[in-house]
């Protein structure tokens, strides 16, 4: 019997660096080169300085501590995490083999990283095939967008972090409500006129009552900060709000959207 399902699931991971290649080959070398990685979170790009806003003293508190970077990507979070005299192991999680293989390394040695302490697990968001209770604290920055969804990664977050730990999304782009339903029509719109057209689009955006997916070949998605603060509502997270005013690139923008954290206290 021939077992297409690891096939299927490795090609279902490089999806990214697919899409990259195909619908973004300017951008290219930023995920397939270290250094040029580097550049970018460095010089290009506001999601390392955003961290600044968050106070992990008070979030890291104890010693040992064992961490999640969820879709960690290139590792560059992890890389940072990692110089924190108290953090113990980091379990860097991504689907990318390419990213744990060949990016991580080079990043983490890049920007002064403790490669001893990062551990790279090969997964998706869910499951996580760790114990109740595993994790002191757990990371995501502009990854949760990402998933397929959103609440039931969040539900899972719920049941493997301590009851004293935190979880804190980092680099997420919130739409305030009017800005949202802006976007949602303007989507909508566009749909409309190609359906009268009877116009087939392979990769399109899509809209529904919880999300806009407004770039489908990376599988980027909006929410409104309504719809987040429900989404923690529903799976029993407490949550505290930082703004950094920041966009996501240093370079000037018209209409930026501002990089937002959020830190998540379970509520029992």
């Amino acid at each position: 019997m021939d077992d297409w399902i690891a096939q299927q699931a490795d090609s279902e991971a490089s999806s990214w660096e697919t899409a990259i290649a195909r619908f973004y080959p300017q951008h290219a070398e930023v995920w397939t080169d270290p250094a040029k990685q580097v550049h970018a979170v460095t010089h290009e790009w506001n999601f390392l300085d955003a961290l600044e806003f968050v106070s992990w003293p008070t979030i890291m508190r104890g010693k040992d501590l064992r961490v999640l970077d969820l879709a960690a990507g290139t590792g560059w979070l992890s890389a940072y995490l990692s110089r924190f005299d108290n953090v113990a192991t980091i379990d860097a999680l991504d689907s990318s083999r390419s990213n744990l293989e060949v990016m991580l390394p080079g990043v983490v040695d890049l920007m002064g990283g403790i490669a001893s302490k990062i551990h790279p697990v090969r997964a998706l968001f869910t499951p996580l095939l760790v114990d109740d209770g595993t994790y002191d604290l757990i990371v995501a920055s502009s990854a949760l967008h990402h998933a397929p969804r959103m609440t039931d990664v969040l539900a899972e977050c719920h049941r493997v972090i301590k009851p004293s730990g935190a979880m804190v999304l980092l680099n997420e782009t919130p739409l305030e409500t009017p800005r949202y339903l802006y976007k949602m029509a303007r989507i909508g719109l566009g749909i409309t006129a190609r359906s009268v057209r009877g116009r087939y689009v392979a990769w399109s955006p899509s809209i529904a009552s919880s999300r806009i997916l407004y770039d489908p070949y990376l599988g980027d998605v909006a929410y409104s900060f309504d719809q987040w603060r429900s989404a923690f509502t529903q799976t029993r997270w407490s949550y505290r709000i930082i703004r950094t005013g920041l966009s996501s690139y240093k370079r000037p923008s018209r209409r930026p959207a501002h990089l937002t954290h959020f830190v998540l206290r379970t509520m029992g």
